[in-house]
């Protein structure tokens, strides 16, 4: 199978996956997920909605080790932002932050600390959903070698992690450092300068370009947006090796932004609440699933550019 076919197929695989999941959270599986206030947002912690968050973490669980052996003859990117696209069926139904702002309009600080709990809460969720999809592509890859996923491009493969490595740092991407004298330096710089050019390319969109307004649509188009640009031209730089590198960022910023929103002083009710940053109007679980689910589009899209110049340049070389 020639490398355009490939990538076709595995677009085709991955897209289908995903809007399936995606459907699936939206249209069937809301009726358990949504909050007990019909008008309230997804809100887990701030709301008291543990239950809810049991399920969906559950859930997402679920999807993780489906789409892990699923996915097990394509690039591990593609299970990953299935899983955290499919999540974003929750955002998309969601309401606004409004009404749990009015409910805690004396005690702002608070719910906004709450809110940093739950992000961490949801990554950390997502971090275990992350080293399942490792953990059984490895698996399926073990029963049946011949649809494991192999990587087309020349890179030695000379350092593999072993599974212990690969699950605390929640999976490996498609890429590698072959026989480079100092690979693990170069890995730890590759890292520190995309998450640098990640932070700041994200910040600047979400503060200056693309997060114009309250709505909820909106909201998530920004977030998605915002961390796909900035994950792919970091990863096309600084590509690394580690999966949970490309969406850690999405929680960083949130739990920095959600610190400032804390500091926020808001007028009177019931109009109070438009003082609050548009920044901090979106939900702890639209950072993880939009702002996540973009980073890994990004990265995912990065590896496949790579990819096709590779092949391109090969054709080149051999019609010379």
């Amino acid at each position: 199978m020639n490398h355009r076919k490939f990538h076709l197929l595995e677009k085709i695989q991955v897209q289908l996956m995903t809007a399936i999941g995606l459907a699936v959270v939206y249209f069937g599986l809301w009726p358990i997920l949504q909050p007990w206030d019909s008008q309230g947002p997804v809100a887990f912690i701030s709301t008291g909605s543990i239950q809810q968050l049991v399920y969906f973490a559950t859930i997402v669980w679920i999807f993780a080790a489906v789409f892990g052996i699923l996915t097990v003859n394509t690039r591990p990117e593609g299970a990953l932002l299935a899983v955290f696209i499919s999540a974003a069926g929750v955002s998309l139904r969601s309401q606004q932050i409004r009404s749990v702002i009015w409910a805690n309009h004396d005690g702002l600080p608070g719910m906004f600390g709450q809110m940093i709990i739950e992000v961490l809460i949801l990554a950390l969720v997502l971090f275990v959903a992350a080293n399942m999809i490792f953990l059984f592509r490895r698996i399926a890859g073990l029963l049946k070698p011949d649809l494991q996923w192999k990587s087309p491009l020349p890179t030695g493969k000379t350092e593999k992690l072993n599974l212990l490595t690969g699950l605390l740092l929640g999976g490996q991407a498609d890429v590698d450092y072959g026989q480079e004298k100092n690979a693990k330096s170069k890995a730890l710089l590759d890292i520190l300068f995309f998450l640098a050019i990640t932070l700041g390319i994200s910040v600047v969109m979400l503060l200056f370009v693309v997060m114009q307004s309250p709505q909820r649509g909106q909201i998530i188009f920004a977030l998605f947006a915002s961390f796909l640009v900035a994950a792919m031209v970091a990863h096309h730089k600084f590509p690394t090796p580690y999966m949970i590198v490309a969406w850690v960022m999405p929680v960083l910023v949130a739990v920095v932004f959600y610190a400032l929103a804390a500091l926020t002083d808001i007028g009177n009710l019931p109009q109070g609440w438009v003082d609050v940053p548009l920044y901090a109007r979106a939900l702890p679980v639209d950072w993880i699933t939009a702002g996540g689910g973009g980073s890994i589009v990004g990265v995912w899209i990065s590896h496949r550019i790579r990819e096709a110049h590779h092949f391109e340049k090969i054709e080149q070389e051999q019609q010379a």
